[in-house]
């Protein structure tokens, strides 16, 4: 079993769990679930708020459904330079997390609407592991340090 399969199973089934609880638990405040935003309670108050706030959080795991089913054909019909170069591309899309959610949810850490505490940092630490061992996987396979 090659690096890249064993990254690309490891974050399968990580988004697997995170796909089943947002549907079975919204409300969980860890494993990114909806919950760690303060507003998701006070959504069940107004049925239309909360009823997008469902309706989102529910696209949310189908969207990374897709990605599942994606790198499970990926894996199995992928030719190698497919496979690497899909560790780049993972990569690089996982990175965006920086750039386009990490300050929103930092802003509402600081201001006190995600519980826990101090949620978004790790939450920032998760995402940077998760993008670090897609990129480990991307150069070592490329430079042949580990077979791909």
């Amino acid at each position: 079993m090659t690096l890249i399969t064993i990254v690309t199973i490891a974050f399968m089934v990580l988004e697997l769990l995170n796909i089943l609880m947002m549907y079975l638990k919204p409300e969980f405040k860890y494993s990114n679930g909806i919950g760690v935003f303060n507003g998701w309670d006070s959504s069940k108050g107004n049925e239309e708020v909360h009823g997008l706030a469902i309706y989102l959080v529910r696209w949310v795991a189908n969207t990374k459904l897709i990605f599942i089913g994606l790198l499970i054909v990926i894996l199995v019909l992928g030719s190698r330079e497919v496979q690497l170069y899909s560790m780049l591309v993972m990569a690089v899309t996982t990175a965006v997390f920086f750039i386009a959610l990490f300050p929103l949810i930092r802003k509402l850490d600081k201001k006190g609407h995600i519980t826990p505490k101090y949620y978004s940092v790790i939450l920032f630490f998760e995402v940077f592991i998760i993008t670090g061992a897609f990129t480990t996987a991307f150069v070592l396979s490329l430079l042949g340090i580990v077979p791909y």
